[in-house]
């Protein structure tokens, strides 16, 4: 985690991302998050962190800008050289 954080702090620092949010895994928080998007607290169908629904509408609260890019781990993202 922290080999992944020092990535994470170059590339703001580089300016290639303007920040990193880190989801709020809180059961408060999920609970929250659910009734905004879906009226109530939804039971649980993934990890016990709740994503990729968590992290997908937790994503959507936190943008201060008009586009937001979301990619996972099992994402590759590639472009021919030139």
């Amino acid at each position: 985690m922290e080999q992944l954080r020092d990535c994470c702090d170059r590339l703001v620092q580089a300016g290639v991302i303007d920040r990193v949010v880190d989801i709020d895994y809180s059961e408060n928080s999920h609970h929250r998050v659910d009734r905004q998007h879906f009226g109530s607290p939804l039971r649980p169908t993934h990890n016990y962190k709740g994503y990729p629904i968590l992290g997908t509408n937790f994503s959507l609260e936190k943008p201060k800008s008009d586009y937001l890019f979301h990619f996972d781990s099992d994402m590759f993202l590639h472009s021919q050289p030139a």
